[in-house]
């Protein structure tokens, strides 16, 4: 397993659970997580660590376990750069990969806030790839064995006490809504039928090297230089669900480009009341304008889509919504999932991953999820009303409410103190670090 982020909840706590039951059962249990969010977990994961089959290494973890926030402004040059990578591998079989991470809110468990995310489940040749992709991390200089990190190294018996905190813990979630234990025979008819399911196609596995730099043995680039590939060869349509959006000098002209030669371009990413990264927005609302007059569609998501409850569990039933999906489809032909942004810090600093799949089918299926996301139930379509043709134009945000158009000339339901936050961080020159 290889994430960004794997959360201390109770969806964090059941996966660590069966990841223990793997490693009783004696599979080799590998677990690669970014350090930038395991702060104050050394100890826990170290028990994990001492569990016969069961390997935990960080990317790029912090020297100094108790004041990182004065290590990360001394060495920001090394600490900035983080691994975003999602990818989850079973025996060189099946493989998961997109933008979830693993917690709460990416499962529609959280009661207060729950993403709207997109993964693909991988089978077949195409698994050793990303096997590949996982193994080229695990086994660079990045990737720290826990054991060389926590300050105290846990005896059997803390071990023990561990694990039995942890059953109680998720014993006392009696709430949880997705069923925890399932019988082998059980479980072997849900992969026959994710099996009979699966889209047979062509695959291509994307990753960026751990130091984010050029391989200077193979050339290999890494991830953007395939994505301007692919839209250098689109004849008719791109459509693009991602998270952060940061078009930034260039994104603007490159609509119109596209524009020009008759690419329709539709893009829905996080309005100013969903998104989680108030920085992100503002760098994004900076070129809102241009995009729009260079022809792009473009809409954000309401904050109480309408369509993504069915996603969720009743435990959500009233939370409310984030785009977290990263996901570009050209031409109808060929997919893009994975951890990528559309963003500078995916560009330039973040290691990525992402499956590059050639199906029409599996387009479709894809266009379909992204079609719903851009309904005006789900979310607001962006346009510039203009009084004349020297007028700048303001922007309008068009939805509907039961059936009703709604027009507004003001970023929704974004409450007081967001737009006095975003209109503070706009003051700051940090565009390049979002």
């Amino acid at each position: 397993m290889q994430y960004y982020i794997w959360a201390d909840d109770i969806t964090g706590a059941i996966l660590i659970n069966q990841l223990i039951k793997a490693a009783n059962r004696g599979v080799r249990v590998r677990l690669l997580i970014d350090d930038i969010n395991s702060d104050g977990r050394d100890f826990g994961l170290a028990k994990l660590a001492s569990i016969a089959n069961f390997e935990v290494r960080l990317f790029n973890p912090f020297e100094n376990r108790s004041f990182q926030a004065f290590e990360f402004i001394a060495d920001m040059s090394r600490l900035n750069h983080r691994m975003h990578n999602k990818s989850f591998i079973m025996d060189n079989t099946f493989a998961i990969i997109g933008g979830r991470n693993i917690g709460n809110k990416y499962f529609g468990v959280s009661p207060e806030i729950n993403f709207r995310d997109l993964d693909v489940l991988a089978a077949g040749p195409i698994v050793n790839d990303i096997s590949t992709s996982f193994d080229v991390f695990w086994n660079s200089k990045w990737a720290i064995p826990i054991q060389n990190i926590s300050k105290k190294q846990p005896s059997p018996k803390d071990v023990r006490k561990g694990l039995e905190k942890l059953h109680k813990y998720i014993e006392s979630h009696t709430e949880f809504p997705y069923t925890i234990h399932r019988t082998p025979e059980e479980i072997y008819q849900r992969m026959k039928a994710s099996k009979d399911r699966l889209i047979w196609a062509n695959a291509q596995i994307l990753y960026d090297d751990p130091e984010k730099k050029i391989d200077t043995d193979t050339g290999y680039q890494g991830i953007i230089p395939h994505l301007r590939k692919w839209v250098d060869d689109t004849q008719d349509e791109i459509l693009i669900e991602s998270a952060y959006y940061i078009a930034g000098p260039g994104g603007a002209k490159r609509a119109l480009e596209l524009h020009n030669k008759g690419i329709k371009v539709r893009v829905l990413t996080n309005s100013m009341a969903t998104n989680d990264v108030a920085a992100a927005y503002v760098f994004y609302a900076k070129y809102r304008k241009g995009l729009i007059e260079n022809g792009v569609e473009l809409h954000e998501l309401k904050p109480q889509p309408n369509s993504q409850r069915k996603f969720w569990s009743l435990l959500a039933s009233k939370s409310s919504a984030s785009l977290h999906t990263k996901v570009i489809v050209f031409d109808r032909q060929k997919t893009f999932i994975g951890s990528f942004n559309l963003d500078p810090r995916s560009v330039d600093i973040n290691t990525e991953v992402g499956l590059l799949i050639d199906s029409p089918e599996l387009a479709e299926q894809v266009i379909a999820y992204m079609d719903v996301g851009a309904r005006p139930s789900d979310s607001y379509r962006l346009v510039l009303e203009k009084e004349d043709q020297d007028d700048d134009g303001k922007l309008v945000w068009i939805s509907e409410q039961d059936g009703v158009e709604v027009r507004e000339y003001s970023n929704p339901k974004s409450g007081f103190w967001r737009p006095i936050s975003a209109w503070f961080i706009s003051l700051f020159p940090i565009e390049d670090q979002m």
